[in-house]
């Protein structure tokens, strides 16, 4: 599988990918600051975007936004294709941002549209080929590719999930409403009546992540969106988030984003 960060100079990445498929076999987890729009050709997956366990069939889509923490596994599959477009805000256009907010509230994209199909199709062939200009054409492509998605139904609650997949996405849920809180794994444990290293080991399967890291995560992510509003000072944001230590809070923060809380709330105000 090609570096997808590599090939992402121009903001915009495209590609069909084949795989046999062994039993239980497990894309690894992953987390990027572009979006992604995963399209299943063949084969099914159960799909873990940001604190939701989708089951995605052939002939549909997940939507990932940036930011999103996401994995794939191929539970009950032998082979699988998926096509997977992946692009930068910048990219698409700011303008757009609406739309992908919207995708990204609802992941799984359901439609049987041949022509939004052959969209997706076409845009693949136009990054294949690189003929003159063919990065305009993908950006139109992909453009009118959002709108018609945007313009979809929402898909219909008819997701079946195990006992303790449903456990498992509660407890995600779990966590990011309760940040501020004091989130062991004890306590999330028994919230889904299970052994602590059952839970542990069941929500890596699920998450691609331990528990304490997925926490540690989500509570940076959402001082990230505070930092952004440019409205509370730094220990505020850290207590807030569910750090007890400020100085530890800035420690963590610069290990993820390689930048100090501050310095991070500088460029933000300084590119809005």
């Amino acid at each position: 599988m090609p570096n997808v960060q590599a090939d992402l100079s121009e903001g915009f990445f495209a590609e069909i990918h084949e795989k046999e498929v062994s039993t239980n076999f497990v894309l690894e987890k992953h987390l990027h600051k572009y979006h992604e729009i995963y399209l299943l050709l063949e084969g099914n997956t159960k799909y873990f975007v940001n604190n939701e366990i989708i089951n995605l069939n052939k002939n549909e889509a997940a939507f990932v936004k940036s930011g999103y923490i996401h994995k794939a596994s191929y539970d009950n599959a032998r082979y699988s294709k998926r096509m997977l477009i992946c692009f930068t805000t910048e990219f698409i256009g700011e303008r757009y941002l609406g739309m992908l907010n919207l995708l990204g509230k609802r992941k799984l994209l359901s439609f049987n549209d041949s022509e939004l199909f052959n969209a997706f199709l076409k845009i693949y062939t136009e990054f294949e080929n690189k003929e003159h200009q063919y990065l305009e054409q993908c950006r139109n492509l992909l453009r009118g590719i959002i709108i018609e998605l945007s313009r979809l139904q929402d898909s219909p609650a008819t997701q079946q999930l195990s006992n303790n997949e449903a456990l498992i996405q509660s407890a995600a849920k779990y966590i990011s409403s309760h940040l501020n809180e004091n989130l062991s794994l004890h306590t999330l444990a028994k919230i889904c009546a299970m052994s602590d290293s059952y839970f542990s080991r069941t929500f890596k399967q699920y998450t691609g992540l331990g528990v304490s890291k997925y926490i540690k995560l989500k509570r940076l992510q959402k001082a990230e969106k505070l930092l952004v509003l440019n409205k509370y000072t730094i220990t505020e944001i850290a207590f807030d988030c569910g750090f007890n230590d400020s100085n530890y809070f800035i420690s963590e923060f610069k290990k993820h984003r390689g930048i100090t809380p501050l310095q991070f709330a500088k460029m933000s105000r300084e590119n809005q």
